[in-house]
């Protein structure tokens, strides 16, 4: 059964619309997937040695008992409890973490035959665990049978309804009237979230009521810039109106139905990039036809062009494919939905020309013929590809750096907006060479210093404020080096790579110290792969409020046996980086407060008086332990010696591979997805590290290209 995308748009007094937006995904798997009689060779086994314990005869732990639960996952009573089974062992939340585990193969197995059983059920749509489409979760899935997986897995995606990110609507809207950046009339009603990682999951992103009354404002705004005529002095920005609707809207007596055939037609291609099929254009026309004779030949029209902008097609990416399915029950992306996907995966456009052409030229009927095309584009220096960078912002989370408020007395040379951009900057001009992409962004001595604080530009007083200071103090040089010097070499002692820039130091810091802790959890889940669990509400976390004290001092008290469970993962990873200071200034001492020394005020006359203070001995020493990786584990006396050991490490570039699947598929790996990872990760490293290579390798890939329902 193919997904039903259903919408219904009601007429208000003519001039307002309601839209509901739902997507229902039929159950139903061929029967002749699921063998029942799995259940007592491999399923049975499996429980009584890991679940029957605690839900069995003897103990029934949440009122829940194995042990005589109907095996029958078609007909049986008891579909749903199976179902929450599946999402437990999927979250790895059963057995419990402190019980012996079971192997990755034996979980499987079980997953394996409840999901083929309860998608034979026909009636049961299978829960997700918690958490289970979110960023964090992605690590939990086992590394190793990733990158070794199974014979004969097939790789696919949930086919969904992607609704469009921020930046993505924002594209749309302001290209319908060619008003680009701050002077926009539009508001984007949609947020990305402020938790740290990818913003744009399929399955994490809604449309809820006060986002629809944005949506319709929006509209009514980008219709009424399209059929307004402009002004004589010329004082309206550059619009783009259209002759064809203005006179649409604003002619006298009723249109013709051919009048509002072609308006619609229009619309739908200004939006859609596509005409109206026979029905579409039948159901405006009845809509303008009826909005008129409510509400008048202007409102009317407008109204019912607004609403174009309301289909679900406008405000989603529809990833359903083609009707026919294979052998594993898969159905391939029609071509336009592959022009469209690609499209989004390196722009924020909808479409682009060049692979609707592809499309409907029979160029992406293989995966070659897909891998082809976005090769062209991505050696396409004159094709903007903006995607591509914010993987790395996100990735990397340095443009946090302008959200940390900083006291301006404590330096006042401090400029995060220029700090961002210089490692933008970076991180284009390693991309430029593209050769061993990784390894460059963390060992890397260059860096661009102060690049929007060129001389001899003529600026404003609000870019004066936001581009203060001097960003050469921030790295530790004397001056601003000179543009045709940039990018400069830092002193070797000192900086190494991104986690090195001024802006990552600064996101991951606190607004009058470092934060030691966030640092070390980046590491351990970007880097490393591993999980820490969120903090538990019956938890203060405060650090001690003793300036006299170092912060390695401060963070004893995380040791404690409770805190450390957790603590470990991550403070013994962020310490290295306390050789810089919480602006990312370079230091070899730590200032803390002396109680003995006298009280002294500003260099400046009207600053607070200061405590005396006194420099400490620096500790930056560090270890890396449970990293996955044998040759990683140890201690390190520094950032840039544990920078070095994890750039170089096969493990850290395989975690890397995972998170850029995560960010071009919109979604966390499963199992299944092993085939599509191993083959990205040969990409990448028979490249030598080529992002390109890896972008390539997984836009061809079956989980990119193939669709399965639930």
């Amino acid at each position: 059964m193919r997904h039903i995308l259903s919408r219904h748009i009601r007429v208000v007094f003519g001039i307002s619309i309601v839209i509901a937006i739902g997507a229902t995904v039929s159950a139903h798997a061929e029967s002749s997937d699921f063998d029942p009689k799995a259940f007592k060779t491999s399923v049975a086994p499996f429980l009584t040695q890991h679940c029957i314990k605690c839900h069995g005869p003897d103990k029934q732990k949440n009122e829940l008992r194995l042990d005589v639960l109907d095996s029958d996952l078609i007909n049986g009573q008891n579909v749903q409890v199976w179902n929450d089974i599946r999402a437990a062992l999927l979250a790895g939340e059963m057995p419990p973490a402190k019980q012996p585990r079971p192997s990755v193969p034996d979980t499987q197995r079980v997953i394996d035959w409840l999901t083929q059983g309860l998608r034979a059920n026909g009636k049961v749509t299978l829960r997700q665990p918690p958490d289970f489409n979110h960023p964090r979760f992605g690590n939990r899935v086992d590394h190793e049978t990733l990158f070794h997986p199974r014979t004969g897995t097939l790789a696919s995606s949930p086919a969904r309804a992607w609704r469009l990110s921020s930046f993505g609507y924002t594209q749309l809207a302001s290209g319908l009237i060619n008003i680009e950046g701050r002077y926009s009339p539009v508001i984007a009603p949609f947020s990305g979230g402020t938790e740290p990682g990818f913003r744009d999951y399929s399955a994490m992103l809604q449309i809820d009521e006060p986002t629809i009354n944005q949506l319709l404002n929006n509209a009514r705004t980008i219709v009424e810039y399209q059929t307004t005529p402009l002004n004589k002095k010329g004082k309206q920005p550059a619009i783009r109106p259209s002759k064809e609707l203005i006179a649409l809207a604003d002619g006298s007596g009723a249109p013709s139905v051919a009048e509002m055939e072609s308006g619609i037609r229009l619309q739908f291609n200004n939006v859609l990039q596509r005409s109206p099929t026979r029905e579409e254009t039948n159901e405006f026309v009845d809509l303008m036809a009826r909005n008129i004779k409510v509400a008048g030949r202007d409102v009317g029209v407008r109204t019912t062009l607004s609403a174009v902008m309301l289909l679900p097609e406008v405000l989603y990416r529809l990833e359903l494919g083609e009707n026919t399915r294979d052998a594993a029950g898969r159905s391939r992306l029609t071509p336009r939905e592959i022009a469209v996907a690609l499209s989004y995966a390196l722009t924020d456009k909808r479409q682009d020309a060049s692979l609707l052409a592809a499309a409907d030229q029979g160029r992406f009927k293989t995966a070659q013929g897909v891998g082809q095309e976005v090769q062209r584009l991505l050696n396409d220096a004159s094709y903007a590809k903006p995607r591509i960078l914010r993987f790395f912002q996100e990735y990397f989370g340095y443009p946090a750096a302008v959200d940390v408020f900083k006291n301006a007395s404590d330096f006042r040379e401090h400029g995060p907006i220029v700090l961002v951009d210089d490692t933008d900057r970076l991180i284009e001009y390693v991309l430029s060479k593209d050769r061993n992409v990784l390894y460059e962004l963390l060992t890397t001595r260059k860096s661009y210093v102060g690049w929007l604080q060129k001389p001899g530009v003529k600026r404003n007083s609000a870019d004066s404020i936001r581009l203060k200071g001097d960003a050469s103090q921030s790295y530790g040089l004397d001056d601003r080096p000179d543009d045709s010097a940039q990018p400069v070499d830092l002193p070797g002692a000192q900086r190494m790579g991104i986690l090195t820039q001024p802006s990552w130091l600064v996101a991951f810091s606190e607004n009058t110290d470092n934060n030691a802790i966030l640092r070390g959890k980046w590491i351990r889940e970007r880097l490393l792969g591993g999980t820490i669990p969120d903090l538990p509400i019956t938890v203060n976390a405060m650090l001690p409020d003793t300036p006299q004290h170092t912060l390695r001092e401060r963070m004893k008290v995380t040791q404690e046996s409770y805190c450390w469970k957790c603590h470990q993962h991550m403070n013994p990873l962020g310490m290295p980086f306390e050789m810089y200071d919480h602006f990312g200034r370079y230091r070899t001492s730590e200032s803390v407060v002396d109680p003995n020394a006298p009280t002294t005020k500003g260099k400046k006359k009207g600053d607070e008086a200061v405590p005396g203070r006194r420099d400490m001995p620096l500790d930056a020493t560090g270890t890396i332990k449970n990293s996955g990786d044998p040759r990683l584990e140890g201690d390190v006396p520094n950032a840039l010696a544990m920078i070095r050991k994890l750039a170089e490490s096969p493990h850290v570039r395989q975690i890397f591979i995972r998170h850029a699947f995560r960010y071009w598929m919109g979604r966390n790996e499963t199992l299944d997805d092993g085939p599509t990872l191993v083959a990205a990760d040969r990409a990448y490293c028979e490249s030598a590290g080529s992002m390109k290579a890896l972008i390539t390798s997984l836009l061809m890939s079956d989980s990119f290209l193939y669709r399965r329902r639930l």
